[in-house]
């Protein structure tokens, strides 16, 4: 943290702001153990940037990213911004700096993650009312679930992540509903994207109840029908659970708990869990 405040002091130095947003803050107002690879924003542009810090790559000058070094540390630092609609259900068609901090929130996907923390006065900035959400266990999108995810369509898994990971409740019951209308709209993305994602919400302890909101929002059915019919093959004498699908779950739950018993390593872990999820779908 003591580096970020360098950072926050020469940013000041030429009156701009600094905030650190996302995980930190959502992980900080849990009580949870806090990953320290921080998102950082700022008022200041890229090209404000460089007048008192050391830019080491402008990874995403467009997008108002830098990456900065401070005693040897590495921090990506973001303008703030308006995002212009977007092409392919993904990238902002046009990008707008701003110097406001409510308008970089708007842009943002869920109250949770749109919480701005100053390190130096340790006070928080909550647009949204993300700081309530986030402490009564509630997801809830920024504004209107229609617009975040035409804007990014991966933020229908973030959602599905996120919901589990914290155990949030929906704000709003009506998002399964527009989240089903819309999961198509993945199909404009790279499947590596899709994939990474699936990963991390494989990995995720809450991963049973996970792959119930992928069939409940039929991503299941569009991405993965194999997975999505096995709740119409019955029971038999090899599965006792009703179905396949319940036997399917089940054996992710056990799996959990080996994977947990014998302290496997994450690639490993990640290998085993795909096995399973997918053990049965050739029955």
């Amino acid at each position: 943290m003591k580096n970020i405040l360098v950072i926050q002091r020469k940013l000041r130095s030429i009156d701009k702001k600094l905030y650190i947003v996302w995980g930190f803050c959502r992980d900080k107002i849990l009580d949870k153990k806090i990953n320290w690879d921080v998102d950082i924003v700022t008022d200041a542009t890229p090209d404000e940037m460089k007048q008192v810090l050391k830019i080491v790559w402008e990874v995403g000058k467009k997008y108002g990213t830098c990456i900065v070094s401070e005693w040897g540390e590495v921090f990506e630092l973001t303008t703030f911004r308006k995002d212009i609609w977007c092409i392919n259900y993904r990238n902002p068609a046009e990008v707008q700096f701003s110097d406001s901090l409510e308008e970089d929130a708007m842009r943002r996907d869920f109250t949770c993650n749109a919480i701005y923390y100053n390190p130096e006065t340790r006070e928080y900035i909550d647009p949204t009312g993300g700081i309530e959400d986030t402490r009564n266990g509630i997801i809830r999108f920024v504004w209107q679930i229609e617009d975040r995810i035409q804007e990014d369509a991966l933020r229908i898994l973030r959602f599905i992540r996120f919901k589990n990971r914290y155990n949030f409740q929906v704000a709003d019951e009506k998002y399964w509903r527009v989240l089903k209308q819309n999961i198509k709209i993945l199909e404009a993305l790279p499947m590596e994207r899709i994939r990474q994602e699936l990963d991390n919400i494989l990995l995720n302890d809450s991963n049973i109840q996970a792959l119930e909101d992928l069939k409940q929002t039929w991503f299941l059915r569009v991405f993965l029908p194999e997975l999505h019919c096995l709740d119409k093959y019955p029971w038999n004498k090899y599965h006792l659970e009703w179905d396949v699908w319940i036997h399917t779950k089940m054996c992710v739950g056990e799996m959990n708990t080996i994977i947990k018993r014998e302290n496997i390593i994450w690639d490993r872990k990640l290998m085993l869990l795909w096995a399973i999820v997918l053990h049965d779908i050739g029955k």
